[in-house]
């Protein structure tokens, strides 16, 4: 996965559940919303920007009309629907933001106005900067993590993520058979990190 570049503040985008949104220009209707809106976003540029509503309208027309999803829940930020095909529940932000209310693990733990849930995801990176994969091929070969935090400093977008409290304990892991991947400019790696959930989606979660 090539890192695409934040259309809203130019920036790489590490795709990160609840950190970003793909705005893909086939929700576009007749110029709306505005062409020079799809893309990469951090999830807090997009908040942050005036395309929000926009993005919410397609996003939602999309789900219930094409992908017939079925509305469970309309909160004050927030309408939940759901797939009576696939079982996936999915938030659909009024800032455009989308998230998966679905998780593999049952714990979660408590933050100030919701909850953390853990999730392991494979990537695979490319990054320009060869001086800083082969930084982190070393420290995963020696110590067999790296810091997420220390990633998200090396590309320069602290203050883009949104609550932070999730990706404090964030690692990428080595494994073995993703290593037969990594490049000079590319690294294969196990991602574990945090997802935050409101407290008002809490009830629509799901546990796989």
């Amino acid at each position: 996965m090539r890192l695409h570049d934040c259309i809203g503040c130019g920036r790489p985008v590490l795709e990160l559940r609840g950190q970003f949104s793909l705005l893909d220009s086939y929700y576009i209707n007749d110029g709306n919303p505005p062409s020079e809106s799809a893309g990469e976003w951090h999830s807090r540029c997009l908040r942050e920007s005036p395309y929000g509503d926009a993005w919410f309208d397609a996003r939602k027309r999309n789900y219930l009309g094409a992908r017939g999803y079925e509305t469970i829940a309309e909160l004050g930020a927030w309408t939940v629907v759901y797939s009576p095909r696939t079982a996936e529940t999915v938030a659909l932000s009024k800032a455009g933001e989308l998230l998966s209310l679905v998780f593999g693990r049952k714990r979660a733990q408590s933050e100030a106005g919701g909850s953390v849930y853990r999730v392991q995801e494979e990537f695979h990176l490319e990054i320009s900067n060869r001086e800083a994969i082969a930084a982190i091929q070393g420290a995963l070969r020696s110590e067999g993590t790296y810091p997420l935090m220390t990633l998200v400093a090396l590309l320069g977008i602290e203050d883009r993520m949104t609550h932070i409290e999730a990706l404090r304990d964030g690692l990428l892991q080595y494994d073995r058979s993703l290593a037969h991947e990594w490049a000079s400019f590319a690294i294969s790696v196990r991602m574990r990190y945090g997802v935050f959930v409101p407290d008002e989606l809490a009830p629509y979660v799901k546990v796989r």
